[in-house]
């Protein structure tokens, strides 16, 4: 048994569902991320199914610290009105739709 995609999806006996999660909201982000990602050579954008990452890995930390600053300004903005949450991790900001968590998915699972 497992949960993927943040507890958008759970493998459970042999089947595989996935929440009808709105992802439309990545066609507002998208821009602003690639936008950043030309911005900071070195950076890209990964797109998944349920995700979108800004990685900035291997760009320049103080450039990248700044950039940081304007990237919380333009995602908190595109985010606002599609209940997204933006998560920064090891050199990644990652957004994703509120409505999917592993923490939901266990409750559900629990619950079951």
């Amino acid at each position: 048994d497992l949960v993927a995609e943040f507890g958008a999806c759970v493998h459970r006996d042999g089947v595989t569902t996935c929440s009808g999660v709105d992802v439309e909201w990545k066609q507002h982000v998208r821009p602003v991320l690639d936008r950043l990602a030309y911005m900071a050579v070195g950076s890209w954008v990964e797109e998944k199914e349920y995700t979108l990452a800004w990685h900035y890995r291997n760009t320049d930390k103080e450039l990248t610290a700044y950039r940081l600053r304007e990237i919380k300004r333009g995602v908190t903005y595109c985010t606002t009105n599609h209940n997204l949450q933006v998560v920064a991790g090891n050199c990644v900001v990652e957004v994703r739709s509120a409505e999917v968590s592993k923490g939901r998915a266990a409750k559900q699972w629990v619950g079951e």
